[in-house]
């Protein structure tokens, strides 16, 4: 059973009678499981790579839980044909803080979009639209491992929030390279680490617009930062 997303793990480890969660303490390959592995937290999900046809079928525990066609519940899926490889991938592989804070020095503000009467223009691309009383950006960093996105107000350069989370992406693998790799092996693959880390952000600014009022209508330019392939995924450019 092979987990690429560590570098232990890609060496494998010898199949043996135990779930996927067992397999992955032999190699170091960190799950979350919250409950202790007894299938109550739901945490340890995976996505199965290669291999599915070689486990168990899903245990009611899992019929309950909203998995999709390729996860499993570590906890729960176990080897039943061990003459098969098996790749596994972890969702959430651990908590940890995300580092947010920023030195701010006083610049002056000069955003690419402005209001024109009650009308809002861009310098480049022209008009964007009816003024409807606030004019807000995203400034986006997506790293490896996490991605950071700041609430901006283009209007007076106030930050409004700032929203921090894990990376998605980590399901197609550990690093850039791993994801890379997954748009060149599968179908649709620069589709699928586009669609997670968009769904992702927007998540985050529907879970900040609780407790903050209405933000999304009102966004009008997004900058994106990060290495050359990390800030292209989110456009779903070709890399």
């Amino acid at each position: 059973m092979y987990f690429p997303q560590y570098r232990r793990g890609r060496d494998g480890v010898e199949i043996f009678d135990g779930t996927i969660l067992e397999h992955a303490r032999k190699t170091g390959a960190e799950v979350a499981s919250d409950c202790g592995g007894v299938g109550v937290c739901g945490r340890c999900v995976v996505r199965i790579e290669k291999g599915a046809g070689g486990l168990n079928e899903p245990t009611p525990v899992e019929r309950e839980r909203p998995l999709g066609p390729d996860e499993r519940l570590a906890c729960q899926a176990r080897p039943v044909r061990p003459q098969r490889d098996i790749h596994v991938y972890i969702r959430d592989f651990g908590d940890y803080s995300v580092l947010s804070d920023t030195l701010e020095t006083d610049v002056a503000l000069a955003p690419a979009v402005r209001r024109d009467g009650d009308r809002v223009v861009h310098t480049d691309e022209g008009d964007l639209g009816p003024y409807r009383g606030k004019i807000y950006g995203l400034a986006i960093d997506v790293g490896t491992t996490t991605v950071v996105t700041e609430v901006l107000d283009l209007e007076d350069g106030r930050r409004l929030g700032t929203l921090t989370r894990k990376n998605p992406q980590i399901l197609f693998g550990n690093d850039v390279i791993s994801r890379i790799g997954h748009t060149m092996q599968h179908e649709g693959g620069l589709k699928h680490l586009q669609q997670c880390v968009v769904q992702a952000i927007n998540e985050d600014l529907i879970q900040f617009e609780k407790g903050n009022g209405e933000v999304r209508r009102y966004i009008h330019d997004v900058v994106v930062v990060g290495l050359r392939a990390r800030g292209e995924f989110p456009g779903g450019h070709p890399v």
